[in-house]
């Protein structure tokens, strides 16, 4: 998803109202970059990656359909830790935070479909 969305997305929210809007525009980048790294067997695998996409993006369905190694229960558990309130910055109201981790949830996705189809 284009940065250029989520620029919209925080103008329509609120985020800009104030004059100190760049310093809080850079620092909300380096937040939707920020992910946990993905390692060992999940990374390689076409299957664990796909079912790891459908385990973010859809909160009200934790249960997996395959067997999750210690990696990918790590990795979920690192991006509920990053999405979770005691990340949330002081400078970003709590509606559009869930809308920013919704979109980053949905990056991730988009590249892990991506790097299913290699």
């Amino acid at each position: 998803m284009p940065l250029c969305f989520f620029f919209i997305v925080l103008v329509s929210s609120g985020f800009a109202k104030s004059e100190a809007f760049l310093p809080r525009w850079l620092h909300a980048c380096s937040l939707f970059r920020k992910r946990p790294k993905l390692q060992g067997r999940v990374a390689s695998s076409p299957a664990l990656l796909g079912e790891l996409g459908r385990l973010l993006t859809s909160p009200e369905d934790k249960s997996s359909r395959l067997p999750l190694p210690a990696d990918g229960t790590e990795f979920l558990k690192a991006v509920d830790i990053l999405d979770g309130p005691s990340s949330i910055p002081a400078v970003i109201q709590e509606n559009t935070w869930e809308n920013f981790c919704r979109l980053r949830r949905l990056k991730i996705d988009a590249e892990f479909k991506v790097k299913q189809s290699f």
